[in-house]
């Protein structure tokens, strides 16, 4: 059974990274949750959705193996290097990126 979210609506959206940020400024120990959410939200309101930083982003990738039940290699979740590759455009890009990534 996979898990899956649906977001139908900014406030859905808003919600989820609400709980999302929560839970990453907690276990973060860090603090500006409330400006953080205060610039998430006046993004979704403009733009219906949101970046994310990149440690939000390798917190989330991090998080979802760490909560993988059924994945034996879990416990390995701390190591996980994290590229974010949002800035390629083209077929070609994201390639060339596999391909150098196969080489890590």
């Amino acid at each position: 059974m996979q898990n899956s979210v649906e977001i139908t609506t900014p406030s859905d959206l808003l919600g989820k990274a609400e709980l999302f940020l929560e839970q990453f400024y907690v276990e973060q120990k860090l603090s500006g949750l409330a400006e953080r959410l205060q610039q998430i939200k006046s993004e979704i309101q403009t733009t219906g959705t949101y970046f994310q930083r990149f440690e939000e982003l390798e917190f989330g990738a991090k998080l979802a193996w760490r909560n993988s039940n059924r994945c034996i290699g879990r416990l390995f979740w701390k190591s996980l290097k994290v590229m974010d590759m949002r800035h390629l455009k083209t077929e070609e890009e994201v390639f060339k990126a596999l391909l150098e990534h196969l080489k890590i």
